[in-house]
């Protein structure tokens, strides 16, 4: 009943009067982010061998580095109140792609059914980590950054409820933001590298890869499939459905396990490590305040249907999308479809035309997960949502299956991303001088998080499918 009444007599904010307005606040970004997708698509996929594997830079790469380099720390296009709204434009850009894993695990239903409990690996992969890398991170120096860094791989979801519950400008968001950038930045080249490496070592079933691959962001999971679909190209499909089915059940379950588990968890190890640490440098203890205990506990308000994002947006006067209208998500989820059809022809030599009926059903997943954020009381982030319709859309039980899967089809894997990256890249293009002065840091505790998750949920998938008898 809290629920109901919270949802009914709280006020909408908007962050835009009107759709207008906001095409006039944000025109420039989205030309910008085009052009930038536009050139990543161009410059397209590129293979370097490295020892056993192979290093695979993807077009997203390129458009997160000049989407930062467009910001007002380089060239200076676009200044701090552009970038902040850009960074809100990037869960609407992944929407379509993460529709377009829901429809792969759709098509792929019984391959999917057949992994049982090993889809919940990513699970104990991510808790697990963070025994490893908490530590890595206060050996480093970091202070309260580090339960940001350190509580999870970073997907989109993770990176909304650190800052939901800390705030937009607290250390720990800062320091989940930071992750974020590592992970877009090195996390789609150093998964796909990763996965080819342990690939390499021949002691997880290539099932196990797949599962494993689906433990961080729709990013880095496309670069890791990737390459296992290069090395196992018999199992490509099967690979890539069972990445997808573990990316769809981390975006459903994720933003519970990161507010009711890996925050808490990791903000009570802080506070148990952190003054050995201090100690051993000499330098005066940072453990938690009461405060800040307290803002562990705002988690629990999140999911029972308390938004502060409203009360956040006051404090700001960055826009934000938490309050946007059916028209303005539609407006940019077109965008969206703009810049898949442009990436997929110029990348891909795609015709246009062709495209469009793919991008056409992506469109109709993410307005309609939009439309369950706001109909639903489950609270769900949008790319539940949109994964569940995608799956529902694409199973044997759907009589539109054959043409949702043959037109998204089409659409190559990594389309959908390059209008991410560039997002993405000028979302935190005023965050450089933080990340070149603690960036290395980060980097380290990103690549023993990623590596760590990667190879424990797949031991763990391993092990189930072996209980199971999937393999």
């Amino acid at each position: 009943m809290a629920n109901k009444h919270n949802d009914t007599h709280q006020p909408v904010r908007y962050a835009y009067m009107s759709l207008g307005a906001r095409i006039r606040a944000e025109w420039m970004i989205y030309i910008v982010a085009l052009i930038i997708a536009l050139i990543a698509s161009f410059i397209g996929q590129i293979s370097i061998p490295i020892g056993p594997g192979q290093l695979i830079l993807f077009p997203i790469f390129y458009a997160i580095v000049l989407g930062i380099l467009s910001g007002p720390s380089a060239l200076r296009i676009f200044h701090g109140t552009q970038v902040k709204a850009a960074s809100k434009l990037v869960i609407v850009a992944i929407s379509p792609f993460i529709a377009k894993l829901g429809i792969a695990a759709g098509a792929s239903i019984d391959t999917v059914v057949s992994a049982g409990p090993a889809l919940f690996s990513h699970a104990f992969g991510d808790i697990l980590t963070i025994a490893i890398a908490l530590p890595v991170a206060l050996a480093l120096g970091l202070k309260r950054e580090s339960i940001g860094a350190a509580s999870s791989i970073n997907r989109e979801t993770n990176l909304a409820v650190t800052t939901d519950v800390y705030g937009a400008e607290s250390p720990e968001a800062r320091g989940s933001l930071s992750i974020y950038v590592v992970g877009g930045m090195l996390g789609t080249i150093y998964f796909g590298l990763m996965a080819s490496i342990v690939a390499a070592f021949n002691v997880l079933h290539p099932l196990a890869l797949g599962l494993a691959s689906g433990v961080g962001a729709g990013i880095m999971m496309a670069a890791a499939v990737g390459s296992l679909g290069a090395i196992y190209p018999d199992q490509a499909d099967q690979i890539t459905a069972l990445a997808s089915a573990s990316q769809t059940i981390a975006g459903i379950d994720g933003v519970y396990l990161a507010m009711f588990v890996a925050l808490p968890l990791t903000a009570f190890l802080y506070r148990k490590l952190e003054p050995w640490f201090a100690a051993r440098r000499h330098e005066p203890s940072d453990v938690l305040t009461d405060n800040d205990t307290r803002h562990e506990s705002d988690a629990m308000h999140a999911a029972n249907g308390t938004d502060k994002s409203a009360d956040n947006a006051s404090k700001s006067s960055a826009p934000v999308n938490g309050g946007m209208r059916v028209g303005e998500w539609a407006f940019l989820f077109a965008l969206a479809g703009v810049g898949i059809i442009l990436a997929n022809f110029v990348g891909f030599h795609v015709s246009p035309l062709s495209s469009l009926p793919g991008v056409c059903v992506l469109f109709v997943l993410s307005m309609l997960g939009m439309a369950c954020t706001k109909l639903i009381p489950l609270k769900l982030p949008i790319v539940a949502y949109v994964s569940i319709l995608g799956l529902l859309a694409a199973g044997p039980w759907s009589p539109i299956q054959d043409m949702v899967v043959a037109s998204v089809n089409v659409i190559n894997l990594t389309a959908p991303l390059a209008l991410v990256g560039a997002f993405a890249g000028i979302g935190v293009a005023d965050q450089l001088g933080f990340f070149v002065k603690q960036g290395w840091k980060m980097i380290v505790v990103g690549v023993v998080f990623m590596t760590g998750s990667f190879v424990i949920t797949g031991l763990i998938a391993q092990g189930l499918l072996t209980l199971t008898g999937a393999i």
